[in-house]
């Protein structure tokens, strides 16, 4: 198995998890017609406006990049993401079966490469980009 040490680091203040949770919890427990009108505020910052503002979801930005280009604007020199599976078994097997994992390789008859399609690459890009 292949992984690299990343730095730990907070993604969220100590209470934000907890606000964020029971925003979701109070969603689902409405009905659709109510949830059309919810708006959420965090910090401050409402994200219905920034994503009412137009129609676009912030991918037709990117409708002119190539799929290399996304790959190379998104550091993803072989196609995927860091600690994507680059392979998917035929057979249903996964890498955490027992001594399965030796069968994750290029040339398996049982193994399928993987990689995101474009429009997957584009969303990604537009998440990034709103980010």
């Amino acid at each position: 198995m292949w992984a690299s040490k990343a730095k730990t680091g907070l993604l969220a203040a100590a209470g934000d998890i907890d606000q964020i949770w029971a925003l979701y919890v109070q969603l689902f427990e409405l009905s659709d017609r109510e949830a059309e009108e919810v708006v959420m505020e965090l910090d401050g910052e409402t994200w219905r406006e920034e994503w009412d503002s137009g129609d676009d979801l912030g991918v037709a930005s990117f409708a002119w990049c190539s799929e290399d280009a996304l790959n190379t604007m998104l550091n993803f020199p072989s196609g995927w993401p860091a600690l994507f599976a680059q392979f998917r078994s035929r057979s249903c097997k996964t890498s955490w079966d027992n001594n399965a994992q030796a069968d994750f390789t290029e040339g398996n008859a049982d193994m399928e490469e993987l990689s995101l399609l474009w429009h997957q690459c584009v969303g990604v890009a537009a998440l990034v980009e709103k980010i």
